[in-house]
C-alpha cells in the first residue's frame, strides 16, 4: 500500500514536469525495494537450510552413536543397533531398512508397496581400527558344559571362536545361537593327556588306538557332532600332540575336508603344528591362556599379556573357558581394547597356510 502511494505521488510529480528527477528517484526506490526482497528471501532460505541440514545429519543420531561406543545403551531417539561379523547393518533414513552387506534384510514386499529407499547416511558397525591396529583371536574352550557361562560367552557381543566339545549338551541349539551372533565354531577335540587319571569323557583320541579305530572315532563321532564348524583344536592332548603318527592321522582327516587345526599347546614339545605344516593343513598355535588361574584379577592380567604379545608380534591367540571370572573380565576388557586398536578376529584369519611338503619337517618356522 505504501509503495502504491509512493508510485502515485511520483506520477503526480511527473505530471508536474519534474521529469528526469522524478524518474531517477523512482528508480532508486524500486532498486531498494527489490534489494530488500532479496535480502529477506536469502535470510529465510539460510535458516530453513540450516534447520533441514541439522535434521538430515541427525544430531540425536550422532549422539546415540557416541553413546553406543562409550558402552552406554542408546536412549530414545533415532533407533540404531549393531551387528557383529560378518557384515554391518546399514539403515535407510529416516525410515530404516536393515541391510546386510548391501542386501536387504527386511521381509520382501510387493514392488508396488516398496517405497523408494532413502540413501543411507551411516552404517553402524564395529569401530574402524586405527593405523597400526593389532589382531587378537580369543578361543573359548569347553563350550557347552556350563549352560550359564556358555550362553554368557556367546552373548559377549564381539565375534570370537567358540570351541564346543563334541559331547556337549544342547550343542545344536548353542551352536546355532553362536553362529547367529557372528561367532566362529570349531570342535574342541578330546585328546589323551600325560595324566592318565584325567577323564576325556565319552569321546576321545588316544595313542593306544590302531589307525582304523582312531579314524573311526574322529570321523564318525568327533566330526559329526555338530554343524557349522571350520576347524578343530585339542582338549587336553599333552600326550597325543607329541605323537607324530597320531597327529598325522588327524591331519589326513582334516586335509580333504578343508579344516584347520589350532594347537592349544598344552605341552611345549607338541609337534601338532609341525605335522599340520607337513600335510598342508592350515594351523595356528595358542599364545596365552587366560584363566589357568580362575580369578578375575588373574584373567585381567592375562588379557594385558595378550595385548602386549599382539603388539610385539602384530597378532596373538588366547584361549579361555566359559567361567564367571573369564566372561566378566572379557566384558570389562573388550570395549577399551577396541578403543586402543586391538581388533578381535576369528582365529581363521590368523592361520599359517603351507602347501603339503614333507621336506619341511625340520625347516618350517613355527609361530610362537
Amino acid at each position: 500500500m505504501v509503495y502504491c502511494c509512493v508510485v502515485m505521488s511520483f506520477s503526480k510529480l511527473i505530471k508536474m514536469r519534474y521529469g528526469l528527477l522524478s524518474l531517477a528517484a523512482l528508480a532508486v526506490l524500486a532498486a531498494m525495494f527489490f534489494a530488500g526482497r532479496g535480502e529477506i528471501a536469502d535470510s529465510s532460505f539460510s535458516e530453513i537450510s540450516s534447520a533441514e541440514s541439522r535434521d538430515i545429519i541427525g544430531d540425536n543420531f550422532l549422539k546415540e552413536h557416541e553413546r553406543l561406543f562409550a558402552g552406554m545403551e542408546p536412549s530414545s531417539g533415532n533407533a540404531m543397533r549393531m551387528i557383529a561379523y560378518p557384515g554391518a547393518i546399514e539403515y535407510a533414513f529416516p525410515n530404516p531398512e536393515p541391510r546386510i552387506n548391501g542386501v536387504s534384510a527386511a521381509p520382501s514386499k510387493p514392488a508396488a508397496e516398496t517405497p523408494r529407499p532413502v540413501k543411507a547416511l551411516y552404517q553402524p558397525q564395529l569401530p574402524a581400527m586405527p593405523k597400526g591396529a593389532v589382531k587378537v583371536a580369543i578361543i573359548i574352550d569347553d563350550m557347552g558344559m556350563s549352560y550359564k557361562w556358555t550362553q554368557g560367552a556367546i552373548d559377549l557381543g564381539v565375534p570370537m571362536t567358540m570351541a564346543f566339545l563334541p559331547y556337549a549338551k544342547d550343542v545344536d541349539a548353542f551352536t546355532k545361537d553362536a553362529i547367529s551372533k557372528g561367532h566362529e565354531l570349531i570342535i574342541h577335540t578330546p585328546m589323551e593327556p600325560m595324566n592318565g587319571d584325567l577323564d576325556l569323557g565319552p569321546i576321545g583320541l588316544r595313542t593306544g588306538m590302531d589307525e582304523q579305530s582312531f579314524k573311526d572315532v574322529l570321523e564318525h563321532q568327533v566330526l559329526t557332532s555338530f554343524k557349522g564348524y571350520v576347524g578343530i583344536n585339542n582338549h587336553m592332548g599333552s600326550r597325543l600332540t607329541q605323537d607324530r603318527e597320531a597327529m598325522g592321522w588327524v591331519m589326513e582327516e582334516l586335509k580333504p575336508r578343508g579344516l584347520f587345526f589350532v594347537d592349544s599347546k598344552t605341552i611345549g614339545t607338541s609337534v601338532a603344528a609341525e605335522v599340520a605344516a607337513e600335510y598342508g593343513v592350515p594351523f595356528a598355535e595358542r599364545d596365552v591362556f587366560l584363566d589357568h588361574v580362575d580369578e578375575y584379577s588373574a584373567v585381567m592380567s592375562s588379557l594385558e599379556k595378550l595385548e602386549a604379545t599382539a603388539r610385539r608380534k602384530g597378532y596373538a591367540i588366547a584361549i579361555g573357558h566359559p567361567k564367571e571370572n573369564t566372561v566378566s573380565a572379557l566384558r570389562a576388557w573388550l570395549p577399551g581394547a577396541l578403543e586402543r586398536g586391538v581388533e578381535v578376529v576369528p582365529v581363521a584369519s590368523l592361520l599359517t597356510h603351507l602347501e603339503e611338503a614333507p621336506s619341511l619337517r625340520h625347516t618350517v618356522a613355527i609361530q610362537n
